[in-house]
């Protein structure tokens, strides 16, 4: 049994034979002892007839979206990342519309959505080292939004008919699913999606934009400690913005997709073609 894991550190971890190997700071050190190339390929661009999902975080010190896509192995692809600063809700959701090929420049421009604009300079910038907005074409097929519980919750921002950051959304056609997940879950289904499969690469892997996102995997993302006793709380995680931003971005629309249970022993998962199929799993433990 202990062959069919990448480790000695992995095996422990899973079977509870040493505790420490789960008290380390970063939160993933797999990903760190394998390295950032291990799990980073330029994507190959999208993928005829399946869904691109966005995962979506509003979080309290910045807002954060992922783009990704799950392949007919449930290999997951992040294509690509946003986690501005100082930017409202409407601005965020018409920025991410555009960089999805979903809204013209010129309503942007007419609406004077000056943060959204200048963030699309930015980006647009040669040294940045980001590729050329829009990201997406406006031809891309099926959209699927998720998002965690907050997303639901009384917004800071209230307008007539808008009183959650979900109603900010729905008012421009982006209508997002979303569900409670416990963090354990999370973890589980990263950790499950870092696994080295039989043609050498992981279940899951980040286009080299995702800077922010690798950086995350790659001992951003830590794991809560006491400070006197150095005791973990579970599989809580510190939160000093970005990168719990972003990996609450992807956890919205991993966790709503992938079903750990599903996992066969190589790694991958069977995929059903159906655009927006949601596993029935997710929906009865969460119901």
């Amino acid at each position: 049994m202990k062959a069919k894991f990448e480790s000695d550190f992995e095996f422990d971890q899973e079977f509870g034979i040493n505790w420490s190997a789960r008290a380390g700071d970063a939160y993933f050190p797999e990903f760190i002892r394998r390295g950032t190339k291990a799990f980073t390929l330029p994507a190959p661009g999208v993928i005829p007839g399946l869904p691109i999902y966005r995962g979506w975080d509003f979080g309290t010190s910045r807002p954060a979206v992922v783009w990704g896509q799950i392949d007919d192995t449930g290999r997951v692809w992040v294509l690509r990342e946003i986690a501005p600063t100082n930017i409202d809700i409407h601005q965020f959701r018409d920025l991410v519309l555009y960089l999805s090929g979903q809204l013209d420049i010129e309503k942007i421009e007419r609406q004077a959505m000056t943060r959204a604009l200048q963030i699309i300079n930015e980006i647009n910038d040669p040294e940045s080292g980001y590729p050329e907005t829009p990201w997406f074409q406006h031809s891309t097929g099926e959209w699927i939004d998720h998002g965690l519980p907050e997303a639901v919750r009384p917004s800071t921002i209230v307008t007539t008919t808008e009183r959650t950051d979900a109603d900010v959304l729905a008012s421009s056609g982006i209508y997002l699913q979303t569900a409670y997940v416990h963090l354990e879950t999370r973890e589980q289904v990263m950790r499950a999606l870092l696994r080295r499969r039989p043609d050498g690469w992981p279940g899951i892997i980040w286009d080299p934009a995702c800077k922010q996102s690798l950086k995350m995997m790659n001992g951003g993302l830590t794991r809560k400690k006491d400070k006197k006793t150095g005791r973990t709380f579970g599989s809580e995680y510190n939160k000093p913005g970005l990168v719990d931003d972003l990996y609450d971005a992807h956890s919205a629309w991993l966790t709503q997709e992938i079903n750990p249970a599903e996992f066969a022993e190589d790694g991958t998962i069977k995929r059903s073609r159906e655009i927006g199929e949601v596993d029935s799993y997710w929906n009865s433990v969460n119901a």
